[in-house]
């Protein structure tokens, strides 16, 4: 009786028990990111980010060609800082 009183919390607890889906993962970054940019937060802006993270920016050069610029985070990081919080 004990293994299925056992075998029976256990049951009880994995059905309580709810994974973080990739979802969730996906929109606890972006919550990061976007209360990093209003608190003007370098960490935690850093922290929305993996460690190998590009941004970059695609923009026309005078010429009219199209250009990609690249940024690394800690200065997008460093320049939000930078910023008054909302």
């Amino acid at each position: 009786m004990k293994p299925f009183l056992i075998f029976l919390t256990g049951i009880c607890f994995l059905n309580t028990v709810k994974a973080q889906t990739a979802t969730d993962s996906v929109k606890a970054a972006v919550n990061r990111l976007f209360e990093g940019m209003k608190n003007s937060d370098a960490a935690l802006l850093k922290n929305a980010f993996a460690d190998s993270a590009i941004l970059q920016t695609i923009t026309r050069n005078k010429e009219g060609k199209l250009v990609v610029a690249n940024e690394a985070v800690n200065e997008f990081a460093g320049f939000i800082a930078q910023q008054p919080k909302v």
